[in-house]
C-alpha cells in the first residue's frame, strides 16, 4: 500500500491521484475527502472529487463540487470547463456556450501553445453548436447552417492541437455531413475508425455517407463490419439491402 503524510492535504491529493491512475476510484475519493477534512477550502481536492463524480456519471454531485470551487475562485478554469461539460450532458447548450466563452476570455493571450482549458473550451463550443443546430434545423435551416459553421470553426481549433481526439473527429464528421461535405465527412469518420476501429456511431455514419456519395462498394464494406459488430443495427441491413 501507498503511504504519504496523513496529516497533509497536498499529500492526500497526491495519494488520491495515484489511486485514480490505478483506477481505484473509491480509494481516490477517500483520499480527496481526507484532504478536505484537513483543509476545507482546498480547491484541488474539490476539483479532484468533482472529476471522480463526473467519471461516475454523478453529474449533480460533480456540479455541486465545481460550484464550491467557483465560490472560492470565480474564474477557476478547470471548474468552469467542468461546468461546461455538465451543461452539455444536461442538454443546456446555451449555458455551455456561455461558460466556454467565459473560459476563453479568462485565458491570457499570446501563449506559445494553448493551455488545456482553451482546447477544452473550443471542444465544448464545437459540440454545443452542433447539438444546438440539430435542435433548431427543422424550424430555422439558415440559423442551423450558421451554427454548423460555428461548430466547424471550433472543432478545427481542437483538431489542430489534438489530432487524435476521436470525439472531435467524430463531431467534425457529423458537421460536414450536415453541411453536405460528404467526402470531408467520410475522411473524418475514417480517421475515427483508424483511432478506434470498433466505434459503431462512426461506422453507421460513414456507411451512410459513402452511400449518399455513390461509393456503394465502400458503403457495403463498412455496413458488413457494422453488422459483424452490431448484428441488430438497422443501418447495416438498409445499406446491404437485406
Amino acid at each position: 500500500s501507498i503511504e504519504l503524510n496523513p496529516n497533509d492535504a497536498d499529500s492526500q491529493i497526491v495519494l488520491g491521484r495515484i489511486y485514480l491512475a490505478q483506477e481505484q476510484a473509491e480509494e481516490a475519493k477517500q483520499a480527496f475527502e481526507k484532504a478536505l477534512g484537513i483543509d476545507p477550502k482546498n480547491v484541488q481536492a474539490f476539483l479532484s472529487l468533482a472529476s471522480v463524480a463526473f467519471r461516475s456519471q454523478k453529474l449533480a454531485e460533480a456540479e455541486d463540487l465545481y460550484r464550491k470551487v467557483l465560490e472560492l475562485e470565480p474564474e477557476q478554469l478547470q471548474a468552469l470547463s467542468g461546468m461546461g461539460e455538465i451543461y452539455l450532458s444536461q442538454t443546456k447548450y446555451a449555458e455551455a456556450i456561455e461558460i466556454a466563452k467565459k473560459v476563453l476570455k479568462a485565458i491570457p493571450s499570446g501563449q506559445k501553445s494553448p493551455p488545456r482549458e482553451e482546447t477544452s473550451a473550443h471542444f465544448i463550443l464545437g459540440r454545443a453548436y452542433l447539438l444546438q443546430a440539430g435542435q433548431t434545423e427543422k424550424e430555422d435551416q439558415t440559423g442551423a447552417k450558421a451554427l454548423y459553421e460555428n461548430a466547424k470553426t471550433e472543432l478545427q481549433q481542437v483538431i489542430a492541437v489534438v489530432p487524435n481526439l476521436a470525439g472531435a473527429r467524430y463531431s467534425m464528421g457529423l458537421v460536414n455531413s450536415k453541411l453536405g461535405n460528404l467526402q470531408q465527412a467520410i475522411a473524418e469518420f475514417e480517421e475515427v475508425l483508424r483511432i478506434s476501429p470498433d466505434h459503431i456511431p462512426s461506422l453507421v455514419n460513414v456507411a451512410i455517407a459513402y452511400f449518399q456519395d455513390g461509393q456503394y462498394d465502400s458503403a457495403i464494406e463498412r455496413a458488413k463490419k457494422l453488422k459483424e459488430l452490431d448484428p441488430k443495427n438497422h443501418t447495416a441491413y438498409d445499406t446491404l439491402g437485406s
